[in-house]
């Protein structure tokens, strides 16, 4: 499909809300060294969850809109937000953890831990982990709402062919998804910062 509609948006308003919570904690760790764990915790399941919904949702409805899917019966307003919860909720673990680690260990620098690259690569990844994930919504409503029995859909690793893009990424692009899914069997990121997506291709098969 087309790339995520509005994608830099996504990742902006993203990376915005991590930094957000980045920047109150760097401030509060660099005047008392206190760091709340538990509070970062839901602080950033709070930030993020909303705009994973949202990606996640624009991502389904554009994969739609290209393919010409009807998803006006479909769960997805229900499905998109289980979904955010729980990647929410897994982002925030996987941010704590990597922060704890960064902060317990000796001359790191704050501004390393709480800056902006690091809120940008997370804001960067998450927006195409969200973006797959709708993707993968989409296509498995329309298998089974959809299509008639002797409809398959066929993915290929689309890559962003730029001056940005990664030897990984590169070797991908254009691959069914028979083969890129031996190393990434959930699909784009391959790693962070990633901006990759799929194009999908729908066939009938053949009796």
């Amino acid at each position: 499909m087309p790339d995520l509609p509005n994608r830099d948006q996504h990742e902006a308003a993203l990376t915005a809300a991590v930094l957000a919570v980045f920047d109150d904690y760097r401030r509060r760790v660099g005047t008392n060294g206190n760091f709340p764990s538990q509070e970062f915790h839901q602080r950033v399941q709070l930030a993020t969850f909303p705009l994973l919904t949202a990606t996640f949702t624009d991502s389904a409805k554009g994969l739609a809109a290209d393919q010409s899917w009807d998803l006006s019966q479909s769960p997805l307003r229900v499905d998109s937000q289980k979904w955010a919860s729980d990647r929410a909720a897994t982002l925030a673990t996987l941010t704590l953890d990597t922060t704890r680690d960064a902060l317990a260990t000796p001359g790191t620098d704050l501004q390393t831990i709480f800056g902006l690259p690091r809120a940008e690569s997370i804001g960067i990844t998450e927006t195409t982990t969200a973006a797959t994930a709708g993707e993968d919504w989409a296509a498995a409503f329309a298998m089974v709402f959809l299509f008639a029995d002797d409809t398959r859909i066929e993915e290929y690793w689309d890559g962003i062919l730029d001056s940005r893009q990664c030897p990984i990424c590169s070797r991908l692009h254009a691959t069914p998804k028979r083969v890129w899914s031996r190393e990434f069997p959930d699909g784009p990121p391959a790693h962070p910062r990633c901006r990759c997506t799929r194009r999908f291709v729908v066939k009938t098969v053949e009796a």
